[in-house]
């Protein structure tokens, strides 16, 4: 066959079979909608009259009603789905895995052993009985199915944010006297433990796992050297902030490097507003609306204002501090946005907003408020203020411009009551000029019978290499009391002298050269106004008991056998 025939044979059965189907449906309709038994022409069997091939009348991609072009189920004009929270912690329903319940959330820690999933991550259970989260099965010999050999349970002294992040915790070591650097290394809830110190330092600590220091909210406290038999250990570590469940606020609070983990709704409560550092005897305001609380509800939300106290509170009976006027640790009230702080000595304290609202619930944020002043300051209260009348002497020994206590010859004077008040008179003359038309060195308040008040000393520009000795005088009212002395260098706290062990037979009241006189310390300036650097050596006994003598008083500190 050629293929002229062929192509005549081809034509006629297509002829054929084209008319065969046309005869036998509704036409050319039927050809085009590939057999549907509908009325349009997109070749599917909805019922719309587009063409795609869902079941509404618009002709986007979606199922909904609505005739927008995005490609959501929601009824505005964006492609992104709204954030819809039915169970009011702070998590959209497009992340929580069961928005009708509070307690699970992409935010929460996983529970071990109870089948659920809390953190909305496809697994349950999955944190073990150690401290990583993969699911292998290596032959190792220990309980989970890790391919390490760790057997010990994650976070069970202190709050571990997520057991598969490296924490830094290494739970072996019994002492931490190979790693003394104010870190929890074995995070067993105490820092340093079995590291030798000098009585009545101070140094920086803390308390969380050692690879969230300083990372996020996480913020150092302060511990003091302690006496434990003949030699000194660090006591507790309190203040500052430590790792917590992360919520929505603004803030890592799991201090995993995280603000919030990407995912929550955006919270009334900014609790990363900057609070700041404070300075004694100058008011500082914080705002609380607007600026932390931003809900429409702030004026009749309940705003409670919380603040810890500083290392002389508990000894002085009172506050060193006022908050909005009163000497108080915490005020409260509807609507109470602003807070006035007052303090009149150096130091750290922890302040805590509680907002109770109708709408959003309890909300809290944590701030660390460091009180600092420059250069060197020395801080003195007592326990019977008010009724014994004590006194702070400074006097500087790396040259002769001090050769006694309660000297008069002019320019070799200590600084003290008589002859250093900032706001009376001033007769000390170290070769420090004044700042900010204060003198230096100068006595800022002279407690004479006010309760609650302290006493300090300060100078705001030491030079490096000059040197200053302390000296604690008891004037009048002889009764037994109990003196501490706060040694602050470049606004950090450096020695806490009296607490523990407290100083013992300071009951003798003398004018002058007379009475009792308690000899505390030594400082070598080092570094610049805002330096820490300075060395801090107390007069100690052989026992390492504080020394008091009775006036007259030597200008050189006691040699013992």
């Amino acid at each position: 066959m050629n293929r002229i025939n062929a192509f005549v044979i081809f034509v006629l059965v297509s002829f054929v079979f084209l008319w065969s189907s046309c005869s036998e449906g509704s036409g050319m309709t039927t050809l085009m909608d590939s057999g549907t038994n509908d009325t349009d022409t997109d070749g599917d069997t909805d019922g719309d009259t587009d063409g795609d091939s869902d079941t509404d009348s618009d002709s986007d991609t979606d199922s909904d009603s609505d005739s927008d072009t995005d490609t959501d189920a929601d009824t505005d004009t964006d492609s992104d789905p709204e954030c819809i929270d039915m169970d009011s912690d702070w998590w959209c329903e497009d992340f929580d895995c069961n928005d009708t319940d509070s307690s699970i959330n992409p935010g929460m820690i996983e529970i071990p052993g109870n089948l659920i999933d809390e953190d909305c991550d496809g697994l349950t259970d999955e944190t073990g009985t150690d401290s990583d989260t993969d699911t292998d099965t290596g032959t190792d010999t220990d309980t989970d199915t890790a391919t390490d050999t760790d057997t010990s349970t994650c976070g069970t002294s202190v709050f571990v944010p997520e057991c598969g992040t490296p924490t830094g915790c290494n739970y072996s070591l019994v002492s931490e006297a190979a790693h003394c650097d104010g870190l929890d290394n074995n995070c067993n809830g105490t820092v340093d433990e079995g590291c030798s110190c000098q009585i009545g330092m101070v140094q920086s600590c803390f308390l969380g796992p050692p690879n969230y220091h300083n990372v996020g909210a996480c913020v150092d406290g302060s511990q003091s050297c302690v006496p434990i038999g003949e030699f000194g250990t660090w006591g507790p570590c309190t203040g500052g902030i430590t790792p917590t469940p992360e919520v929505c606020d603004y803030v890592d609070n799991d201090c995993d490097g995280c603000v919030d983990d990407d995912l929550c709704c955006s919270p009334p409560i900014d609790c990363s507003y900057p609070v700041g550092d404070a300075q004694p005897f100058v008011t500082k305001t914080i705002t609380g609306y607007p600026g932390i609380y931003n809900a429409s509800d702030w004026n009749t939300a309940m705003w409670t204002w919380s603040l810890t106290q500083g290392p002389c509170d508990i000894v002085l009976g009172s506050n060193s501090f006022t908050m909005n006027g009163s000497a108080v640790t915490s005020v409260s009230g509807a609507g109470l946005s602003t807070l006035n702080l007052y303090f009149n000595l150096s130091g750290t304290h922890v302040l805590t907003l509680t907002i109770v609202s109708a709408i959003h619930g309890t909300l809290t944020c944590t701030w660390v408020i460091n009180v600092v002043a420059p250069g060197l300051r020395i801080e003195l209260c007592w326990d019977t203020t008010g009724t014994a009348d004590i006194d702070l002497r400074l006097g500087r020994t790396d040259s002769s411009y001090t050769n006694d206590w309660f000297s008069t010859t002019f320019g070799h004077e200590d600084c003290g009551y008589n002859n250093c008040k900032d706001d009376l008179w001033h007769d000390v003359n170290w070769g420090y000029p004044d700042v900010g038309g204060h003198a230096n060195p100068r006595l800022d308040i002279d407690n004479i019978w006010t309760p609650g008040i302290p006493e300090n000393i300060n100078l705001d520009n030491p030079s490096p290499g000059h040197s200053f000795r302390v000296l604690v005088h008891y004037y009048g009212t002889s009764t037994t009391t109990h003196p501490v002395v706060n040694i602050y260098c470049g606004g950090i706290r450096k020695t806490t002298f009296g607490v523990s062990p407290q100083v013992l037979g300071f009951n003798t009241a003398g004018w002058d050269d007379g009475g009792d006189g308690w000899k505390v310390a030594d400082i070598e300036w080092a570094g610049g106004v805002w330096s820490d650097t300075c060395v801090i050596d107390p007069v100690l006994t052989t026992s390492s008991a504080y020394w008091v003598e009775t006036g007259p008083f030597s200008w050189n500190n006691p040699t013992f056998p």
